[in-house]
């Protein structure tokens, strides 16, 4: 009985504690909100800086371009390059046709006849620049500033120059163990999905946590046998020949993407259309369509515009499942009876980005990327309470702050 009263004690204050804590955040986030809630800006790399790999001595695309795709040939851009030692470096600057491949002085001789925009993607609202022959020094962060919009604004992203022709995955992701992964999976059914980055189409661009894709122009990278180069498409970095798997896709805003599972033998170098052992939904220009080949296409009935997909999928009953999170609303399942190892698909034409978005619910935990929890330490499994008691708060009272 004692026991009880003390837990509900210990509750009842965590849940004032996160209480403030929420309604402080708030008011900091609302004053953050209404001041930029004009921004015209949409840059493809997401949210913070993220950062772009790209092997030494080849071409480097860094992206970054306007979200209502406005007409950028009459307007001032300027890129430049961050250093704690030797300041500012000005990479590129365009203003309303007048840069300094056409005679405009200022630029850094670092990047003199390296760098070149997108002239013909400058009415689609492109910024994107392209540095040649990247080097070791070129690496760094960089800044692309829009002074004339109302607010001004300012985004910005590192370049990584790295000397494999092959990303190592295990390498990228630091201290985001699998066995992290394995211990998860034993105790909830959401699949952690990372990007396979050596398979991705050079047209996208992934976030450097391996959980976000938007399509940017051509990035010159190496051709491998894993890399589609028919369809701008990539696959998750770990396939599925047993049991079953959940993921998230938020698709927020995006006029057209496809979302699906790819079998192990998929051709990466042939069209989508025209082969089987692809299972997926599309969406473009407001209809929503499942398609596998060799069965017909099913228009499905969703009206409105989803804002996130829930893929499921029960290797072992055949079954290939599509939903609504948001609303729990069944989309669509696919019949099919495996016989390989399946992969996350992913396919996007557009500047809008694709993110696997973590599930969160009374069973799950959030754990930082460079963590791996040990569950016979007691203060690792304090730290673990903490979080199940913030998921409790947000299921029962909406609100809750995750460590």
């Amino acid at each position: 009985m004692h026991l009880f009263i003390y837990s509900s004690i210990y509750l009842f204050i965590y849940l004032c504690i996160y209480l403030f804590i929420y309604l402080y955040l708030c008011q900091v986030w609302s004053s953050i909100f209404m001041k930029h809630n004009d921004s015209k800006m949409f840059c493809l790399t997401g949210s913070g800086v993220n950062k772009v790999f790209v092997k030494e001595h080849d071409d480097a695309v860094l992206p970054c371009s306007l979200s209502t795709r406005e007409n950028l040939v009459g307007m001032l851009f300027d890129w430049r390059k961050n250093g704690q030692k030797d300041g500012q470096k000005e990479v590129f600057l365009y203003d309303a046709g007048n840069h300094y491949n056409n005679g405009r002085q200022g630029q850094d001789k670092q990047f003199k006849g390296r760098v070149s925009h997108f002239q013909g993607q400058l009415m689609n609202g492109n910024a994107s620049i392209k540095i040649q022959n990247a080097k070791m020094a070129d690496s760094g962060i960089y800044s692309c500033d829009f002074p004339k919009l109302q607010p001004g604004q300012t985004f910005s992203i590192e370049l990584v120059l790295v000397s494999g022709a092959l990303i190592d995955m295990a390498k990228h992701l630091g201290n985001l163990s699998y066995n992290i992964w394995s211990k998860m999976k034993q105790k909830v059914s959401y699949s952690p999905v990372v990007l396979d980055p050596n398979t991705a189409h050079s047209d996208l661009f992934l976030s450097t946590d391996l959980t976000s894709v938007c399509c940017v122009d051509g990035q010159k990278l190496p051709r491998n046998p894993e890399r589609f180069n028919s369809v701008i498409s990539v696959l998750g970095s770990e396939g599925f020949d047993s049991g079953t798997h959940s993921w998230d896709v938020v698709v927020g805003a995006s006029p057209a993407w496809i979302l699906g599972v790819a079998a192990e033998s998929f051709q990466r170098n042939k069209d989508v259309g025209s082969q089987s052992g692809l299972w997926r939904i599309l969406y473009y220009k407001g209809e929503y369509t499942a398609c596998s080949r060799p069965d017909p296409d099913t228009v499905l009935p969703v009206k409105k515009k989803l804002q996130r997909i829930r893929v499921h999928l029960d290797w072992s009953k055949g079954e290939l499942s599509f939903s609504d999170p948001d609303t729990d609303t069944h989309l669509h399942t696919f019949k099919h009876t495996f016989t390989e190892k399946l992969f996350p698909y992913f396919n996007t034409n557009k500047p809008y980005l694709l993110e696997i978005s973590p599930r969160r619910n009374p069973l799950s935990v959030t754990v930082n990327h460079h963590h791996t929890f040990d569950f016979n330490n007691q203060q690792e499994v304090t730290v673990l309470l903490h979080l199940y008691l913030s998921e409790c708060a947000l299921k029962y009272f909406g609100f809750g702050v995750f460590l």
